[in-house]
């Protein structure tokens, strides 16, 4: 029986995020309410607030999913030498993995994101979520350059803040594109992505 009603419980959560993107994306973050998911669900609304206390944590959960296979982290395979990994292949795949994982859903999600960083929609804590994914994902860049230099794979020099700010600036201009342009790069990711890792190597210290 216990079994039962977490099942039910992970198909009621799954059918409420479910109709909760469709909304967001009709509707926009700002005029989707819980009432609207329960009524769109067909679920009751204590139904809703027993999974999701309110919209922020509903959007944040949805955010976070649709992300999960995107964080650098995981495109940053630990090895004990240089032999056995390549810092800049890690980067490489990561940006190709943003470039293909970016549908119709994730499309209307990264605009209503758009809308939130410029405080247009959506509260402080959804800005927040967003401010940290970056810097999180930021943070492990510059690690994983770090260690690029300390493995002779990348510049003695390299300016790891700079280089780092070059590399989010390009992908940034990867979602813009494909938000508002029709995602002409995307068609041509190999290129661009092997571009922005060699152009990445270039941000060099300036000897005095």
């Amino acid at each position: 029986m216990v079994r039962k009603t977490r099942e039910e419980a992970l198909k009621t959560k799954k059918l409420i995020m479910t109709v909760a993107k469709k909304l967001f994306c009709e509707k926009g973050l700002d005029r989707t309410k819980l009432c609207d998911i329960a009524a769109k669900s067909g679920l009751t609304r204590g139904a809703i607030y027993w999974h999701f206390a309110n919209i922020d944590e509903l959007f944040i959960e949805l955010w976070d999913d649709m992300m999960a296979n995107h964080n650098l982290l995981l495109f940053c395979k630990y090895g004990s030498s240089l032999e056995k990994y390549s810092v800049k292949h890690s980067i490489l795949n990561w940006i190709r993995s943003l470039a293909s994982g970016i549908d119709e859903e994730k499309v209307c999600f990264l605009k209503i994101l758009t809308s939130v960083v410029f405080g247009d929609q959506g509260t402080s804590r959804i800005r927040s979520m967003v401010l940290d994914y970056y810097k999180d994902n930021r943070r492990i860049l510059e690690e994983e350059l770090a260690k690029g230099v300390a493995w002779t794979e990348l510049p003695s020099n390299l300016d790891i803040d700079a280089a780092s700010h070059y590399v989010f600036s390009e992908i940034s201009g990867l979602m813009i594109n494909s938000v508002y342009w029709g995602g002409a790069l995307r068609r041509h990711i190999d290129v661009y992505s092997q571009m922005v890792v060699d152009n990445m190597t270039k941000f060099v210290s300036q000897e005095k």
